[in-house]
């Protein structure tokens, strides 16, 4: 009898659900200006135009270290494959860190951010 009234109580809560007024997108714009986003505004303006900018910059910037007699499409191919192999180091790096913060303590792990970022400044600086 308990599985039923489970049952019960779960088609209740899927009747008394009801559609969000005016869709989940007016939603989502009534939620984006009221008053608790509107000091996140600025941070997400700012994160989108930097996303912006540094995106188109990166491929040039990668570019003007390669070799001068490569021909500008083998230059872009090889800054794109730079690019994606950068993504999935981000993702498994995501991944990585995400199980020492589960194991860690926050402390610990910040000391391995920090650890993590000085080694990658250092090889960035050592190769240029």
């Amino acid at each position: 009898m308990v599985g039923k009234d489970v049952d019960e109580d779960v088609s209740l809560l899927v009747e008394e659900r009801e559609e969000p007024k005016g869709g989940e997108i007016a939603q989502t714009f009534r939620l984006m200006f009221s008053c608790r986003m509107l000091k996140y505004i600025p941070i997400i303006i700012w994160s989108a135009a930097s996303l912006g900018v540094l995106s188109g910059l990166f491929i040039p910037f990668i570019c003007s270290t390669m070799p001068v007699d490569w021909n500008n499409a083998k230059q872009t191919k090889y800054a794109l494959l730079c690019m994606v192999f950068l993504g999935v180091g981000e993702i498994v790096g995501a991944i990585v860190i995400g199980k020492l913060h589960d194991k860690l303590k926050y402390k610990k792990v910040i000391f391995v951010h920090l650890v993590l970022v000085s080694v990658a400044f250092a090889v960035v600086i050592f190769y240029n």
